[in-house]
């Protein structure tokens, strides 16, 4: 079950990496890559719990997002200069993202529960 969101992400991964290194600008690749997962997410909103195809569909695009991650910590390792500062901006925002993924669950709402 989990073959193609993995396949995905080393795809989306790869094509970032290439398009990085074709048009040397990253912010601009960042940016395109996450402007899928956007519109993933929302399709994932909007379409109807019994159109499963299209739901499967949309989160495969939203799952590009798996993509970014290592593009955005090879962006602000490049933009440290020296070993000491690229250990502490990787360490930041690891444990900044860490973080977010213990205090993102218990923000839902009982209403929301399944």
């Amino acid at each position: 079950m989990h073959i193609p969101t993995g396949v995905i992400g080393i795809l989306t991964l790869w094509i970032g990496i290439w398009s990085t290194n074709r048009f040397k600008a990253r912010w601009i690749v960042i940016l395109i890559i996450t402007l899928a997962p956007i519109a993933g997410v929302t399709a994932i909103c909007r379409l109807a719990r019994d159109n499963t195809a299209g739901l499967m569909a949309s989160f495969y695009i939203a799952y590009i997002l798996s993509g970014i991650q290592p593009l955005l910590y090879s962006w602000a390792n490049l933009s440290a200069a020296g070993t000491t500062k690229r250990v502490v901006t990787f360490s930041t925002m690891f444990v900044f993202q860490c973080t977010g993924n213990i205090i993102g669950p218990q923000v839902f709402l009982k209403r929301e529960a399944p």
